[in-house]
């Protein structure tokens, strides 16, 4: 029986990856345009979204579902979700990957 120790290094990507899709943080024109319209017709008409989904919580007459579903929705506004990873894509060092073949 013998033991082989192979070792492999594997050098990684560094640094940020170029070109295809806009860049971080620049703004979706046509969501902020339509978000701006939504706005101006909401307030034109005196209706406040968030203002329905609370009272919409708190109505016993409305079914305990729909009550629910707009809890989860109005929360988004309040706690931002937890990701489960957050990675930067970047590795600052090299990684070694070793393998023992056993030959029986």
């Amino acid at each position: 029986m013998s033991n082989y120790t192979i070792s492999h290094k594997i050098a990684m990507a560094r640094g940020k990856k170029t070109g295809g899709g806009p860049r971080t943080g620049s703004p979706n024109i046509e969501k902020q345009a339509f978000r701006e319209r939504m706005e101006a017709y909401c307030k034109r008409i005196g209706c406040d979204p968030f203002q329905f989904m609370a009272d919409t919580i708190i109505d016993g007459g409305v079914e305990y579902g729909l009550r629910v579903t707009c809890a989860k929705e109005l929360a988004n506004y309040f706690q931002p979700k937890l990701k489960a990873i957050e990675h930067t894509g970047e590795v600052a060092h090299d990684v070694t990957i070793t393998y023992e073949v056993s030959l029986d």
